[in-house]
């Protein structure tokens, strides 16, 4: 290209030059993606067979434990020497005695992985300085009754402190041998380190602090038994040790990539899951489900224990009560419903003894919604019991009439408001009179 005028700073008024063609091989550029290290150790993420990058979601937590305190009554059983937690850090406590051990098991047996990877990953801290004459385990695992150091698992993946050597390794035990093992570089600044494996039916791969690039990896013999709890334990050698071997955990989880715990699953034990089973099967695990009734529920009961004679004229009747536990003096002014609950009625017996007239009795339940109740607080409800009624009827003396009866649904009286009983005595044409004796029960409870 030539310019006109010439120009060394390349801009004319025109310009004279043959056509330009512009070309490329349309070809795709090769790319790898992977992190710093990563990449650099020749680990890339892949594509599919049809083209499509491989990703995933962070897994789903199974199981965890920040060791707020050592949970034995859900999460753990302890066995040898109990260890303790501070602050948040659980120290195992084997001590220094020969074939002394303190180890923790999960109640929970973690399912094994298919196709998917399980995650496992703790915060553990050892002794600075390799220390011989105590075998140190955490991952996932069973273990003899009476663990010993030469024999300390039976069906287990994990990592592991060799008691005759100090040395860290990876592992797999099956029937109590270890059909698999690799040596890895144990940290010896004395802190807290990240050790982290995940496994599944043909590989286990082992990580400390980072997730880029494993450590080791083991194409494993499967344990025998793969359905297999949270194991951590110290077990000490045949011979007195110098000093407690250091084993301290901050906190422990294990994930699923297969993200099964999608299902419904329990807040605090996520291997426990909801299950749809074919109709007849009894279901090992169920959601627990509460009414609102039926959440602190208080049971309440009010009794005219003593045979007492319906009043001619309506008054109110003094109950003894069966109430927070507890005996109640009788008083013909119960408490009122405590702020925030309610009195749930269900039923109610009354007994009835006649005289030598024919008569009944009617018992009123009267409710004030501001305070104790009165005579004069609204009715609403009320039942009776007697002899009878009618121009043939006839009374036996002494003749006992009882009579049962349920509120449907509940009859629920709300908060701050007070419950009174009333009685009066009817002869057979339904006029006042002078009854017989009474006693009753009222029963329910507040919630």
């Amino acid at each position: 290209m030539t310019y006109v005028p010439p120009n060394p700073n390349g801009s004319a008024l025109s310009a004279n030059s043959t056509p330009v063609v512009i070309a490329s091989n349309q070809s795709p550029i090769a790319a790898k993606i992977g992190g710093t290290s990563g990449g650099a150790a020749g680990l890339f993420a892949t594509a599919t067979a049809y083209g499509a990058l491989r990703v995933s979601e962070e897994g789903t937590t199974v199981f965890s434990d920040q060791f707020d305190s050592l949970d034995t009554a859900i999460k753990w059983t302890a066995s040898g020497t109990s260890p303790t937690v501070t602050s948040g850090t659980l120290s195992m406590q084997s001590g220094t005695a020969a074939n002394a051990f303190s180890a923790i098991t999960s109640k929970s047996l973690i399912p094994p992985p298919a196709l998917e990877f399980r995650g496992y990953g703790v915060a553990v801290k050892l002794e600075a300085a390799l220390t011989t004459g105590s075998h140190r385990f955490w991952g996932v695992g069973t273990a003899p009754g009476s663990p010993t150091a030469a024999l300390p698992l039976t069906d287990a993946i994990g990592f592991e402190i060799d008691s005759a050597t100090g040395n860290l390794f990876g592992v797999v035990y099956s029937s109590g041998t270890r059909t698999s093992t690799s040596a890895l570089t144990r940290p010896i600044d004395g802190g807290f380190h990240k050790y982290i494996f995940v496994y599944r039916t043909d590989t286990v791969i082992f990580y400390i602090d980072s997730t880029e690039v494993p450590v080791s990896s083991l194409s494993y013999i499967v344990p025998n038994v793969q359905t297999l709890p949270v194991r951590i334990a110290t077990i000490n050698g045949t011979s007195t040790l110098g000093a407690t071997p250091v084993f301290q955990t901050l906190a422990i989880g294990i994930n699923d990539t297969g993200r099964n715990a999608l299902q419904l699953a329990d807040g605090v034990d996520q291997t426990k899951r909801v299950s749809i089973v074919t109709k007849n099967t009894q279901g090992i695990t169920a959601i627990a489900t509460q009414d609102n009734k039926d959440s602190g529920r208080n049971t309440r009961i009010f009794m005219l224990d003593t045979i007492t004679v319906a009043p001619v004229a309506e008054a109110l009747i003094s109950v003894v009560q069966w109430y927070s536990n507890a005996a109640v003096g009788a008083t013909t002014t119960p408490a009122v419903i405590p702020a925030g609950k309610t009195l749930r009625l269900t039923g109610y017996k009354i007994q009835y003894q006649s005289l030598a007239t024919v008569g009944y009795a009617v018992v009123r339940i009267r409710f004030n919604t501001g305070g104790v109740g009165a005579i004069g607080s609204p009715l609403v409800a009320s039942f009776e019991a007697g002899t009878g009624s009618g121009a043939t009827t006839v009374a036996m003396t002494g003749g006992v009439t009882t009579e049962t009866g349920s509120f449907p649904e509940g009859l629920e009286l709300p908060a701050s408001g007070g419950i009174a009983f009333s009685m009066a005595g009817y002869g057979p044409t339904g006029v006042l009179t002078l009854g017989g004796g009474v006693r009753l029960e009222v029963h329910g409870y507040e919630y």
